[in-house]
């Protein structure tokens, strides 16, 4: 029954009269007046007369027919004292007599005229009502109130419609005091969060209408709203070192997770939130990290939003002075959407160095901490030339690092890192970032190889006709770390492998399944869109244990074995990232028959091989000569397609006393006759492998 009478109320809400003029159909249309109860509706049951018996009526004794509850609190909005303001007195709300309104007191629409406020104690709730008015044309309508917090005050703010005809879509920013970025929120009819004042001092909220300029209130619209501020009680998780990447999920869009860690002293100790890094449709979409990390005595020791340009990552790095619990906060500048918002947090206390003068070179290099933090300073020029820090490391074969150059908040560094390694005397870049970012810069680094390593670190601004920049205001540090191989995707037969080289030397890794071997694997880049990128292609074995072909351009490795192959790209243009550098990688799987060396096949026609296409995989002995005897079914075109040929080591293909080729490197397109042709390897000592295509 009561259904249907609320059922009965929606429809004429929606279509007013019946068709015709005729009176209303519903029984309480007749009572849309100041009172909307009569001496014969009231019953023991309905004591204000308004049709909803008391034990459902959200106003039992206050008409309230169509049972508005603005605020969702189970109070109605005719006898709520705060209806913008959840205070029902359940489920941790404040009640109905712990709410102290206040009006908005104009002008407080600059910094200078903002209106102060006194935060109530837990338990009960601040609500101020004002309007936000018209404004001159080409600017911004807003309040402006400031607050005066505690440290550790944990509370919520909200803005709400203040009424039905309210046409304010509510935006609010909180900023000053110990916050060193602000916090928001929008929404179409409210907007509501959480907030952790760790350092005490004077705040300022904002509230504006969030359409901007373009929908400033026009003059004589209502643009009424409801802010309201309560104090509430922080109970923090209690979480144990170490933590990597700890997954963990906010309790919805908004709010905001107070962890306690116990720290022993330590000089470095970092804090880092991950939020979708590379994936900017993925989970996390919209949510802009801030990690914040206040000591027990309630000192901030750091907070951060925005661990480089363009990157919604967050880290804090900073030393515990004496050991005891600190508190790990979890926010946000902006939450938007619904759902679940997920992220992943670091905290531990990595080892820590500091370079040693002089280390610009790799016979003076500085040992790097890796897996750690190494400390350095780009010194003042001498002799007009600008300090160069070198740092050595070693790693395993298949390692895939990650270096980061954190610059703190008043250097004035620019860092440029270089991972290279030593041949013939001479550092040979394999991986560099160009990024000037002016806060931090990272370089990803695959190493097939085991051995020693070397990083290089300058600043980005010396270049050739520029001032040489160095000195005490120029310090920095390098974390290192290992990372997985991580790959976006697989290719298993022909088709497209693609990513986008994102900011800060990023290396994106896929990977290529071979069923059998073996098999020869092309890789051909289409034209990018952006000419600042320039893809670098590398391909390793499973594990990437050691690299098996590399280029810009058509780059061809022969897999000999089924497995899984890492593949990984990055930009070759110093290492530069942005969102538009993405690339398409067109790869192709052929099956491949397989001959391998067997000596003597120095003099002569040389060994037969199998039906092609063919690889032919051998090692040359000191001044030795390889020679493999081809059958080309009739006259046509022949590629010879090279992975893994060491450097010295040379080939040519001929029959007779024609050359069809010859070289140390892939050619295509090679014109042949029928027949046998001999392909001839020498050079070097060393192993090689290479593949031969014939094509009608």
């Amino acid at each position: 029954m009561l259904r249907r009478r609320t059922t009965a109320l929606f429809l004429v809400a929606i279509l007013g009269p019946a068709c015709g003029g005729g009176t209303p159909t519903s029984p309480d249309a007749t009572t849309q007046g100041a009172d909307a109860s009569t001496p014969d509706r009231v019953t023991a049951d309905d004591t204000d007369g308004d049709e909803w018996p008391n034990a459902v009526d959200n106003c039992p004794n206050v008409p309230n027919p169509e049972q508005r509850d603005r605020d969702s609190d189970g109070v109605g909005d005719a006898c709520d004292s705060c209806p913008a303001t959840p205070n029902g007195g359940k489920d941790g709300q404040p009640a109905q007599e712990a709410c102290q309104v206040e009006q908005e007191a104009e002008p407080n629409d600059t910094p200078g005229q903002a209106q102060s406020l006194s935060m109530r104690p837990s338990g009960s709730v601040l609500s101020v009502r004002g309007a936000i008015e018209a404004a001159p044309t080409g600017t911004r309508s807003v309040d402006r109130f400031q607050i005066m917090v505690a440290g550790g005050t944990f509370a919520s703010i909200r803005v709400a419609r203040a009424s039905m005809d309210s046409l304010l879509e509510p935006e609010l920013e909180v900023s000053g005091g110990g916050y060193t970025a602000p916090r928001l929120a929008a929404g179409l009819f409210e907007a509501e969060r959480e907030l952790f004042f760790g350092a005490a001092g004077v705040y300022t909220i904002t509230v504006r209408d969030r359409r901007g300029p373009d929908g400033a209130p026009p003059p004589g619209s209502s643009y009424a709203y409801e802010l309201s501020l309560a104090v509430q009680d922080a109970a923090p998780e209690t979480l144990t070192l170490p933590l990597m990447k700890r997954r963990i999920t906010l309790r919805g869009p908004g709010k905001v997770q107070i962890y306690g860690v116990d720290l022993p002293m330590a000089p470095r100790t970092r804090v880092e939130l991950g939020s979708a890094l590379d994936d900017f449709g993925g989970p996390g979409t919209g949510l802009d990290p801030i990690a914040v990390l206040i000591a027990e005595s309630g000192e901030v020791l750091g907070e951060n939003d925005d661990l480089a340009a363009g990157r919604r990552d967050a880290r804090v790095i900073a030393a515990i002075a004496a050991a005891g619990r600190v508190k790990v906060v979890v926010d946000h500048r902006q939450n938007i959407g619904e759902g679940t918002l997920e992220l992943e947090l670091t905290i531990d206390q990595p080892p820590d160095n500091a370079e040693l003068e002089p280390n610009n070179t790799p016979a003076l290099a500085t040992p790097l901490v890796f897996v750690g933090q190494t400390h350095g300073v780009i010194d003042a020029p001498v002799g007009g030339l600008a300090d160069v820090d070198v740092f050595q490391f070693t790693a395993t074969a298949g390692t895939v690092a990650s270096f980061r150059a954190l610059v703190d908040q008043n250097s004035q560094v620019d860092p440029h890192l270089v991972v290279a390694r030593l041949v013939g005397g001479t550092l040979v870049p394999l991986y560099s970032n160009g990024d000037s970012s002016g806060i931090s810069s990272r370089t990803d680094a695959i190493l097939p190889e085991a051995g020693p390593y070397y990083l290089v670190v300058t600043d980005q601004r010396n270049v050739p006709m520029a001032p040489v920049r160095g000195g005490p205001l120029f310090p920095y540090t390098v974390f290192s770390e290992r990372v997985g191989i991580e790959p976006v995707s697989e290719l298993t037969t022909t088709g497209t492998l693609t990513g986008t080289i994102f900011p800060g030397g990023k290396v994106v890794r896929h990977i290529v399944s071979a069923s059998v071997g073996p098999m020869l694997l092309e890789l051909h880049p289409d034209p990018p869109a952006n000419p600042e990128l320039i893809p670098q292609i590398r391909v390793y074995r499973p594990g990437a244990t050691a690299l098996i072909s590399e280029g810009q351009d058509d780059v061809v490795a022969i897999l000999p074995l089924a497995g899984t192959y890492p593949v990984g790209v990055h930009n070759a243009n110093e290492g530069k990232g942005a969102l538009d550098l993405s690339y398409v990688l067109r790869g192709t799987l052929t099956q491949l028959g397989e001959a391998t060396d067997e000596e003597p096949n120095d003099t002569g026609v040389g060994q037969a091989t199998p039906p092609l296409p063919v690889s032919l995989a051998g090692a040359l002995g000191e001044g030795d000569v390889d020679r493999y005897a081809v059958v080309l079914p009739a006259a046509g075109f022949a590629d010879v397609l090279v992975s893994g040929l060491a450097p010295g080591q040379t080939w040519t293909l001929s029959a007779d006393t024609l050359m069809f080729g010859s070289g140390a490197a892939t050619q295509r397109n090679l014109v042949v006759q029928g027949g046998t042709a001999t392909l001839r390897v020498e050079g070097a000592a060393g192993r090689y492998a290479i593949a031969l295509r014939y094509r009608p």
